[in-house]
C-alpha cells in the first residue's frame, strides 16, 4: 500500500474540501434536486421492503409489517431497483460537480440521463468496488480506506468519459488515484469531518426553531439536511476527478491551476 509519488504534484487535500462546498453554493438548486432524489429513492427504497414505519428508524424490519414489498422477488425486484437508480442518482451529482469545474453548465436532466445510459457498469463496479473495500475494512480500517481511495472516482469516470463497459471505470479510477491514494483516503475523512460539523450546527440553529412551529416542518428541514449533508462526499468525489485529470491527463478546467497550485 505504498505508492511512488516522485514528480507529481501536491493533491491539495484542504483546497479539495473549500472548493467542494464552493461548487455546492455555486449552483444549489441543481444539486437540491439530485441531493433530494437521492434520499427519496433511498427511503422509498426502505420503506417497500421494510416498511414505512421502519424510516428513520434504526431498529432493522421494525415496520416489516406494513412493506408492500416485504420478502420473495418483489423485495429482491425493489431492492435491485432502488439501488441502481440510487447508484445513478449519486454519480449524476458527482457528474455535476465535475461539469461546474470544467465550466460548462448542464441541467439535472443533462447529468441523470448521462448516468442512467451507464447503470450497468455503474452496478457492476459498484459490486466489485464494494466487496474490495469491504474485504479491506474486514482486515482493518487502513486497508479499507486505501482501496476506497482507489476505486473513488469509478462511478464519476464512468459517466464522465462515456465509457466503462463493464469492469473498464475499475481501470481508470485505478489509473487515476495512483500516487494519491492516501492524500484521497486522508481528504475523504476530513470530508467527513467538516460534513459532520457543518450538519450538526445546522441541527441544532434549525430544529429548535422548526419544532415549535409544526413536527411537519421539522421532519422536512431534516430530509433537506440529511440530503445536502449525503451529497457532499458526492461532490467532493467530482471536485477530486476534475483535479485528478488536471493531473494526470493535462484535461483544461476552470482556474483549477490557481486554486489548487
Amino acid at each position: 500500500m505504498t505508492e511512488r509519488t516522485t514528480n507529481l504534484p501536491p493533491l491539495g487535500v484542504g483546497a479539495l474540501i473549500s472548493d467542494t462546498f464552493s461548487v455546492f453554493f455555486s449552483r444549489i438548486p441543481v444539486f437540491l434536486v439530485l441531493s433530494l432524489l437521492s434520499a427519496i429513492i433511498s427511503v422509498g427504497g426502505q420503506a417497500l421492503t421494510l416498511g414505512f414505519s421502519s424510516v428513520g428508524s434504526f431498529t432493522s424490519g421494525s415496520g416489516s409489517e406494513t412493506a408492500l414489498f416485504g420478502s420473495g422477488f418483489g423485495y429482491f425486484l425493489v431492492s435491485i431497483l432502488s439501488g441502481a437508480l440510487f447508484l445513478v442518482s449519486t454519480a449524476a451529482i458527482s457528474y455535476a460537480a465535475y461539469d461546474s469545474r470544467t465550466s460548462r453548465r448542464g441541467s439535472v436532466g443533462t447529468f441523470l440521463a448521462a448516468a442512467l445510459t451507464k447503470v450497468v457498469p455503474l452496478c457492476l463496479c459498484a459490486i466489485v468496488s464494494g466487496i474490495m473495500i469491504s474485504l479491506g475494512l474486514a482486515l482493518f480500517l487502513l486497508p479499507g480506506l486505501w482501496v476506497f481511495a482507489v476505486y473513488s472516482v469509478v462511478s464519476v469516470a464512468i459517466v464522465a468519459e462515456r465509457g466503462g463497459f463493464y469492469l473498464e471505470g475499475l481501470g481508470r479510477s485505478i489509473e487515476l488515484t495512483k500516487g494519491y491514494r492516501w492524500p484521497i483516503a486522508g481528504g475523504a475523512i476530513l470530508a467527513f469531518v467538516v460534513m459532520g460539523l457543518f450538519v450538526g450546527l445546522l441541527f441544532f440553529v434549525l430544529t429548535p426553531l422548526t419544532s415549535a412551529v409544526s413536527v411537519a416542518l421539522t421532519a422536512l428541514v431534516s430530509t433537506v439536511i440529511w440530503a445536502f449533508s449525503f451529497s457532499v462526499l458526492y461532490i467532493w468525489i467530482g471536485v477530486l476527478y476534475a483535479r485528478l485529470r488536471a493531473i494526470k491527463d493535462g484535461s483544461p478546467t476552470e482556474n483549477l491551476d490557481e486554486v489548487f497550485g
